[in-house]
């Protein structure tokens, strides 16, 4: 037999050739499938470089390639301040970015590659393995010419038009993320978590009418995961966080509670949150409302998920401010608790509800202290929902040099005619300005509700959520930025009882107040 004849050496070679022709008849396979209409792409190519002959592109620019979604994406708008280049073109695939690489990438000659393609391919009937095989030959082709780029690769994003196509996405999207740990110079983002609502679906307020490409909403979404990827120097920076404001709808019932809690502390991870803030009551339920007495209240199950959220926090290296109710002893009523929980999984505070309202009276016992904490620089305070209506709170916590307040409330199943929604916001906003602090303040999204915001020291609402939809939103602390602040240069004398700006003068017709 021939295996006979051939030397155990060659024999490894004739099988490697074999392996070798093999592969190039799976590339010429491939490469059948990639053929599209002769000249298809070539009007934008020759756009992009007649436009870089005009205007020649920044050096160490962020170049955005792929499909469609890049091409759309308004990069000026988004990423202001940044050296950006746009190297889109729809329905690409990931063959056609490296078929044209040599022409509208590698000149650029950019610091980093954020790459979006694999969706009109997984559509169009390639295997997730061929778009594996097609991404690692785009990555090759620029580490040949670029080897110290870096390329970040946004997974491929569910879309409700192609809702079918989900498990592909996923294997394809694993296979992916497999790959780019074996490099450091790959990044993988992880945009589908928050893509996704809690049926699995895809989003549809985050697409326009097509159903299939990101509105502002989305591209909103998308810019506030990618920033950590392009500004790593500027985020540890002392004085910066990146706090996650979340609502879900709260109930008695404390494990539906914690699997909204866990889901959300992975979002809130995944877009690079510091720190997580919950509504009030978020794990335990509301007393009064979801349950009608601590009789029967289940706190061994609590206190075991409270200890796996206190570990989910440890793996995720996550700050947590996190609504409970705070078992007491002998026959005292819990406290209406807001637990600081540290990215090494220990709780370092507590703050428990000081004015409770006389409902609230009937199920807890007031709190007593102040908390603030400091995360990155930055000074943190903790209120809960009745506490807005008592200025003097904030004055307090203004004193103490509290620069964000994280103010959890549960204003949830109200009448569809309550006030709250109406008077909540503006007096959040008021308490902000009036203190120059930042204000992530949340809600339960039970039906009925007011939506949570997150407020700046100017007193202006930054981002708010979804009405009674459960969302996370990731806002940015800056201490350093600077915002409008009228009252600055006398809050403190005013704080510490000099109601007035100046000196007072002694004269009969100021003290005379009858005439004039």
């Amino acid at each position: 037999m021939i295996f006979r004849r051939i030397g155990e050496s060659h024999f490894g070679r004739w099988l490697a050739c074999i392996a070798w022709i093999g592969a190039m008849s799976v590339g010429r396979q491939t490469f059948a499938l990639e053929q599209k209409e002769p000249g298809q792409w070539e009007n934008a190519i020759r756009a992009f470089e007649e436009a870089d002959k005009k205007s020649p592109p920044p050096k160490d620019a962020i170049l955005f390639a792929g499909s469609s979604s890049i091409r759309l994406w308004e990069l000026a708008k988004y990423f202001p301040g940044m050296e950006t280049i746009n190297r889109g073109f729809g329905g690409s695939h990931i063959a056609d970015s490296l078929e044209f690489m040599s022409r509208i990438i590698i000149p650029c000659r950019p610091k980093t590659i954020v790459f979006y393609a694999g969706d009109n391919d997984l559509n169009a009937g390639k295997s997730p393995d061929t778009v594996l095989n097609d991404f690692k030959a785009f990555v090759n082709g620029v580490h040949r010419s670029l080897p110290k780029t870096q390329i970040i690769f946004i997974a491929i994003k569910p879309s409700p038009v192609r809702a079918k196509l989900i498990e592909k996405q996923r294997e394809a999207n694993r296979l992916i993320r497999e790959f780019i740990k074996t490099d450091e110079r790959l990044v993988y983002l992880d945009v589908v978590p928050p893509m996704l609502g809690p049926d699995g679906q895809a989003r549809a307020e985050l697409f326009r009418k097509d159903m299939l490409h990101l509105n502002d909403e989305g591209c909103k979404l998308w810019t506030s995961l990618l920033l950590p990827h392009l500004e790593t120097e500027e985020s540890a920076e002392k004085g910066k966080l990146r706090v996650a404001t979340c609502q879900f709808p709260v109930s008695a019932d404390v494990a539906a509670n914690a699997e909204w809690i866990h889901r959300q502390m992975r979002e809130a991870a995944a877009q690079h949150a510091d720190i997580v803030h919950f509504p009030e009551a978020a794990l335990s339920g509301y007393a009064g409302t979801d349950f009608s007495s601590f009789e029967d209240f289940p706190w061994t199950q609590q206190r075991d998920e409270l200890e796996a959220i206190l570990r989910l926090a440890r793996e995720l290296r996550l700050w947590v401010v996190l609504g409970s109710a705070h078992r007491l002893s002998g026959k005292h009523k819990p406290h209406n608790a807001l637990y600081v929980i540290s990215p090494e999984g220990k709780i370092v505070d507590r703050y428990d509800k000081r004015f409770c309202t006389d409902g609230d009276l009937q199920y807890y016992s007031p709190g007593d202290h102040f908390v603030a904490f400091e995360v990155n620089g930055v000074r943190c305070g903790l209120l809960i929902c009745y506490d807005i209506r008592f200025p003097e709170l904030y004055r307090q916590y203004c004193k103490r040099g509290v620069q964000l307040m994280f103010h959890s409330f549960y204003n949830a199943r109200q009448k569809p005619a309550a006030i709250h929604s109406k008077i909540m916001p503006p007096t959040g906003q008021a308490q902000a300005a009036s203190n120059n602090m930042f204000v992530s303040m949340n809600n339960s999204c039970a039906p009925h509700s007011w939506e949570s915001l997150f407020i700046t020291p100017d007193g202006l609402i930054e981002k708010r959520l979804t009405l009674d939809q459960p969302r996370v939103m990731v806002n940015v602390v800056d201490t350093k930025k600077k915002y409008y602040d009228a009252s600055a240069p006398y809050r403190l004398d005013c704080i510490n009882g000099k109601w007035n700006s100046g000196e007072v003068v002694d004269d009969p017709r100021s003290r005379d107040r009858k005439s004039y």
